[in-house]
């Protein structure tokens, strides 16, 4: 099976397909919404506006959004659609350009937003789950980044695609080569 099936399968294995795959960029917020127990209209609205103002999220993705505020997914679908979002956010699939790393660290940032949302109003504080939550997010992804992403190779650099493509093709260039000296 190719990058892409598996991918298609891991979508359906979360009820996603690739009308609504985007939702996912949304995963680490409804993680941090849910912390309490509860999703409250505060949240509901930070999440949806960020969703619709940064044009994230479309109308099918969005459906999936409410399901998820109305309905917590469990903690092992929260950890295997975020480990999907990474991947597919270092993978160049034409389906996956909505879901650069970059705005995954953008939604990663904007755990903070859904978790002030119930601040205390006396202390100005994050509630003590929502900020273990948007710890966790931020230790998740980046130890999923650590994962999936780019390994660094010999000096610091790190090897991408296109370097390991690029070394590839000079490998065989060289043998092609040395064939023909033969």
């Amino acid at each position: 099976m190719n990058a892409v099936n598996n991918i298609l399968v891991d979508l359906a294995d979360l009820g996603l397909d690739l009308t609504n795959h985007t939702a996912l960029l949304m995963l680490p917020l409804i993680q941090v919404a849910w912390a309490d127990g509860k999703v409250d209209r505060g949240e509901r609205f930070a999440i949806r506006a960020f969703a619709v103002n940064n044009r994230l999220v479309d109308e099918p993705g969005l459906a999936m959004v409410e399901h998820w505020m109305n309905e917590r997914p469990s903690d092992a679908y929260i950890h295997r659609g975020m480990e999907l979002l990474v991947r597919l956010g270092w993978e160049r699939q034409p389906f996956s350009a909505g879901l650069s790393i970059d705005r995954i660290e953008q939604a990663v940032d904007y755990c903070e937003v859904v978790g002030r949302t119930t601040k205390n109003v006396l202390t100005g504080n994050i509630p003590r789950a929502d900020r273990e939550a948007i710890e966790a997010v931020e230790v998740e992804v980046a130890r999923l980044h650590a994962t999936h992403g780019p390994q660094d190779g010999a000096v610091g650099y790190p090897i991408t695609e296109d370097w390991i493509e690029l070394l590839e093709d000079l490998r065989a260039a060289t043998t092609h080569d040395r064939l023909r000296a033969s």
